[in-house]
């Protein structure tokens, strides 16, 4: 089966056309959030029709992005781009493409990659680390929905940094790359990039440790939360930061067998959404 997979993020639109498994061709555009709607969508539909143009027409198109997404694909909560809030974008794809479009949350999409990974387990949680945190949690064999299962927005610090979904002290606030940028331009008084600052963690330089330190320590205590909470198989961790692994890996203090960095990468938003444009809506949100 033939089909283009998308992934929005608050900073970033990647695609994919994929032949069955087997990903042809890829891209990147900035998602430009910032200038509105009809900026966003555009970004959207560019990369889908320069996939066309390059490799034809797929069968279906699927969607994951940042956001509460409902099952007719119309978004209803999306801190990091909000303009989006109200929009049916599945339907809008649909006009414009005519081919079937297949919506749903990005850490809902990494977690359909991840179930693919392990077919035998049945209790799961994804776990993404980019312009927010995004998680997807799987229970018994079944997407939860409870926003209680929701770990990008649990409380790690009460009374803490402001969230954009309306609590304190969020994993988001303290865990994205959003929040590690935050953290190095109070420390270096100038803007530094994820990549980059973890190129200064390897060079052991002294303010980019400490930061290193306390975001490693929040990071073990959201994990020990999980694990306490609901005892999954296994936890997996994605998106951008955790590109760091080497970094990263040595001061997890979670069991190696409990946890696993995404075997996808930065690819696991459109080998998702490529998943979920195959299972043609079975699953949504």
């Amino acid at each position: 089966m033939r089909v283009i997979g998308v992934d929005i993020g608050g900073t970033a639109i990647k695609a994919g056309f994929f032949s069955s498994n087997q990903l042809l061709e890829s891209l990147r555009y900035p998602t430009n959030a910032a200038k509105g709607r009809e900026a966003v969508l555009k970004q959207i539909v560019d990369s889908i029709r320069y996939l066309i143009q390059s490799q034809g027409f797929p069968q279906a198109i699927g969607v994951v992005s940042t956001g509460d997404i409902d099952e007719k694909g119309v978004y209803r909560k999306v801190h990091n781009i909000p303009c989006f809030e109200g929009f049916a974008l599945s339907a809008a794809l649909e006009e414009i493409f005519r081919v079937p479009v297949y919506t749903a949350n990005d850490a809902v999409g990494a977690l359909l990659c991840e179930m693919n990974r392990f077919p035998t387990l049945s209790n799961l949680v994804v776990l993404t680390f980019g312009t927010g945190v995004g998680c997807a949690t799987l229970l018994d064999g079944s997407i939860a929905h409870d926003e209680r299962y929701d770990y990008g927005h649990h409380v790690l610090i009460r009374d803490g940094e402001p969230c954009r979904c309306g609590k304190r002290g969020c994993a988001e606030s303290y865990l994205s790359a959003t929040a590690l940028k935050r953290f190095a331009k109070q420390a270096y008084g100038i803007e530094i990039k994820t990549l980059d600052f973890f190129t200064r963690v390897r060079r052991k330089e002294a303010k980019a440790l400490a930061i290193f330190r306390d975001y490693c320590a929040l990071l073990n205590l959201l994990l020990d939360d999980i694990q306490k909470d609901i005892h999954p198989q296994k936890i997996i961790l994605g998106g951008g930061v955790m590109g760091a692994q080497d970094v990263l890996a040595p001061a997890i203090r979670l069991d190696p067998s409990l946890y696993a960095f995404s075997s996808a990468g930065t690819k696991a938003g459109i080998v998702g959404a490529s998943l979920l444009a195959r299972k043609y809506g079975i699953i949504k949100a």
